[in-house]
């Protein structure tokens, strides 16, 4: 469990991922307003994606081009949302929630859109689904302002993925690795 910040600390943002333009385009204008609003409290990591970086308003941003997979959780522990935007589509419909559970292994709360996610994610218990950019500035600046709310999520997600994501809880896995 990460330690509880100071209240005054900044809130940090996450996104990293690599060609995802087309999936973040209809939440950028909410995540600018957002940024404009909170503009001394809010840091953005940015891993991958230097497109959205760039498109980030603000100083307070730091990016990170390729990480090696242990210092992209690094990146990803110092955070405490992370942003995991995905248009519905057939392609997309075929991902994995990794990123969900690498979140939840860092304390890192969620704010997510529903194609691959609202399978995992249990909206407003082990994070946040938004369906539309409406949605998604709500509650993405509920959770800028909420920081009890943030870590109650994170721990929740954290609990969630320990108790019933674990691979050595799948009886296929136990048979194969005995």
């Amino acid at each position: 469990t990460k330690p509880q910040p100071a209240s005054d600390a900044p809130v940090t943002l996450f996104f990293g991922a690599l060609n995802r333009q087309e999936e973040y385009q209809p939440i950028l204008p909410a995540l600018h307003r957002i940024i404009d609003a909170h503009r001394d409290r809010l840091r953005i990591i940015v891993v991958h994606d230097q497109q959205f970086f760039d498109a980030m308003p603000t100083t307070h941003k730091q990016f990170s081009k390729w990480a090696p997979y242990d210092q992209y959780l690094k990146l990803l522990e110092q955070s405490d949302i992370a942003l995991l935007p995905l248009l519905p589509g057939r392609f997309n419909s075929m991902k994995s929630d990794i990123k969900f559970l690498e979140c939840s292994s860092r304390g890192v709360a969620v704010l997510a859109s529903p194609t691959v996610y609202a399978q995992s994610v249990r909206d407003g218990e082990t994070g946040l689904i938004y369906h539309d950019d409406r949605e998604f500035e709500d509650k993405l600046t509920q959770l800028v302002r909420d920081g009890s709310l943030r870590r109650r999520l994170a721990k929740n997600a954290h609990q969630y993925v320990a108790q019933q994501r674990m691979l050595s809880q799948d009886r296929k896995s136990t048979r194969l690795n005995s």
